[in-house]
């Protein structure tokens, strides 16, 4: 009896940190591709409310790193007891939401600020007074690749 009790906490034990292991490693990836997308945010879009949504984003990320630096800082046999005890589900979850509700707080100002940059530029071209006759209505009209100044949409070019 004893033996089967402690041949599950220690399976008990290996799969946890296995799962800790597994999960801190897809946090640390998601963590990789967010950090240029919010760096490109608030460089596009340097306001007040992006600044502070950057702020709690990089606080949230820098509180995952302690938690992941303490948890590797202890011996393998703390971390197996730890794994079993507390397992990453507990300790960690919470604060990769916070990560990705940070996140999602950057992408959705950065959406915003470029829908109203793209208002303020059709604002700015109806203030122009190009009428349909003019040249740049129809790149207007139907999209411009930017590089070759084609028309796309048109057989015209």
């Amino acid at each position: 009896m004893f033996n089967y009790l402690t041949y599950t906490l220690l399976l008990q034990a290996v799969l946890n940190h296995e799962e800790t292991l597994l999960q801190t490693a897809k946090t640390l990836a998601r963590i990789a591709d967010l950090l240029p997308r919010s760096e490109l945010a608030s460089i596009l879009y340097p306001t007040d409310a992006m600044a502070t949504a950057v702020s709690h984003l990089y606080a949230s990320i820098l509180r995952f790193f302690i938690q992941a630096l303490k948890l590797y800082k202890k011996g393998r046999f703390a971390r197996a007891i730890g794994s079993v005890v507390n397992p990453w589900a507990i300790a960690s979850k919470e604060v990769v939401e916070e990560i990705d509700e940070c996140s999602r707080r950057v992408d959705a100002l950065a959406g915003a600020a470029s829908r109203a940059e793209i208002r303020d530029l059709h604002l700015l071209v109806r203030e122009m007074g190009f009428s349909e006759s003019s040249p740049f209505h129809s790149i207007l009209r139907c999209g411009c690749d930017g590089v070759l100044g084609v028309c796309l949409g048109t057989a015209e070019g």
